[in-house]
Parts: C-alpha cells; sequence; structure tokens
C-alpha cells in the first residue's frame, strides 16, 4: 500500500513499481492523516503486506505558520500509523527528508 500516491514521491515510486509486486494506491482523498479510524479501515480493509507512507507536509514556508497541520502529518501521523500497524503485522517504510 502506498499513502500520498498522487504527490512527486508517490508518483514516482508508481512509475518504478517492480513487475509482481501490486501497490495499492491511497490518495488523499481516501486517507484523512488526522483521522485515525480512516487510516485504520484501510489497513484492515487491503491487508497489505507493507505500507510505504509518501504523505508529508512539503511546504516549508507554509509549516511555519501552519505548524499544527505541519506536525499533524510529519510526526503525530507516523507515529500512530506504526502503532496501527504493528498489532496487524504490517510493516512501515517512512520516507522523510
Amino acid at each position: 500500500m502506498l499513502l500520498g500516491a498522487r504527490g512527486q514521491l508517490g508518483k514516482a515510486l508508481l512509475r518504478s513499481v517492480p513487475d509482481g509486486v501490486e501497490l495499492i494506491p491511497i490518495t488523499r482523498k481516501q486517507l484523512r492523516v488526522t483521522d485515525e479510524s480512516c487510516y485504520f479501515k484501510l489497513l484492515k480493509r487491503y491487508q497489505p503486506d507493507w505500507v510505504i507512507n509518501a504523505c508529508a507536509y512539503t511546504d516549508v514556508e507554509k509549516a511555519e505558520t501552519e505548524c499544527t497541520e505541519a506536525y499533524q502529518v510529519n510526526c503525530e501521523f507516523p507515529f500512530r500509523l506504526a502503532y496501527y500497524c504493528n498489532p496487524l503485522s504490517i510493516k512501515l517504510l517512512h520516507i522523510s527528508t
């Protein structure tokens, strides 16, 4: 499962999927990072072996004024995602700069 499939990194990852690998693209419309029940439902529904988290708040200048949202997306969300992946034995790859 690829979270952030329509972002710059997500699009690049989708273009490079190896043969034989099924990658489920998840976009912002399908995933509200501030709604834990939303991503827990996605994990339970698809039960992927891996989750690749390419979601990120990337606007550096806006992050200075929208620091709560940036913190939620870049810090709290990966932490909570790992919390829900663990009991389902889902491996998580979080990509961050």
